[in-house]
């Protein structure tokens, strides 16, 4: 019967249905400033609090905005 409403819901709303794992950042990208298919080394930048990709061709960095907020998974130096 839940399952039932849930699908109904999902119908009438299809943005409850919608799936975050597609908006990782992936591991392989198009490099913005050579243009090859590499594969990028990533890493999150304390200070701009950025997801940044950095391309191993041509050192290229560029970076994202992260997903989730920082403040709940980072540690401050308050807690330390």
């Amino acid at each position: 019967m839940l399952a039932a409403f849930v699908r109904l819901l999902i119908r009438l709303i299809p943005w409850l249905s919608y799936d975050y794992r597609h908006r990782r950042v992936k591991r392989v990208q198009i490099c913005v400033a050579c243009g090859n298919r590499v594969r990028v080394r990533i890493q999150f930048h304390l200070v701009e609090k950025a997801v940044l990709c950095q391309c191993s061709e041509c050192s290229a960095t560029w970076g994202y905005n992260p997903i989730v907020k920082t403040e709940k998974w980072m540690k401050s130096d308050e807690e330390k």
